[in-house]
């Protein structure tokens, strides 16, 4: 198989019960932006101002996604235009090569979510082997694009990017846990999920049972 096309059958993943377990109130509004056009979207924000549309996606900051409400939409206004790129986030484009970067905000972070994160990397080269997974150092709050940063936050939810951006970083939120909710933190389940949203939509059937096991 060609690894830069990565076309491996896609993971059926069930939404992560991660990303509910502790959230502002939703909040509606009708979107337009290059990626889905005019939409209403439900959303929520996590306590660094990150605003998850659909469960667990990282469109980008609260003030990103706002200033994509339709209210404020002005057809002569560049800034608003559809030929502007939206978050990369939301768009699913496979990682050159089958290569991905990736890169911890802290060492802190990385202490705690190492561990984690390299369980549900395992279960991802278990079913798609031609997959690598190259993490940078030193970690670093600051992350080039075209390098999945990985946000270790308590209270955070569990969430991701869709895709690949060579223009833009991409993230995926973890929460190691939450005082205020005995027992709460993303697990390896919930990590093999976000990666699922990470490798993109072609990944989103490949073993019904992998993001679960």
């Amino acid at each position: 198989m060609l690894k830069g096309a990565i076309t491996l059958g896609a993971i059926i993943l069930s939404a992560s019960i991660a990303s509910a377990r502790h959230q502002t109130p939703m909040e509606r509004l009708t979107i337009r932006d290059d990626v889905y056009g005019t939409r209403n979207v439900s959303y929520f924000k996590t306590i660094d101002e990150l605003a998850i549309i659909d469960g667990d996606i990282v469109y980008g900051t609260v003030e990103h996604l706002l200033s994509k409400d339709i209210r404020r939409w002005n057809p002569n206004d560049q800034t608003h235009s559809l030929s502007k790129r939206a978050f990369s986030g939301l768009r699913s484009v496979a990682w050159p090569n089958g290569v991905v970067r990736y890169q911890f905000d802290s060492d802190e972070g990385e202490s705690q979510m190492k561990d984690i994160v390299d369980g549900a990397i395992a279960r991802w080269l278990e079913s798609a082997p031609y997959l690598t997974f190259k993490q940078i150092l030193p970690n670093s709050p600051i992350t080039a694009p075209g390098v999945l940063s990985v946000r270790v936050a308590v209270c955070g939810n569990c969430g991701a990017s869709l895709g690949y951006s060579e223009q833009e970083t991409q993230m995926m939120v973890l929460e190691p846990s939450c005082p205020s909710i005995p027992l709460s933190h993303c697990n390896v389940s919930d990590v093999t999920h976000e990666l699922g949203h990470v490798l993109g939509e072609s990944f989103r059937s490949t073993l019904s049972t992998l993001a679960h096991r």
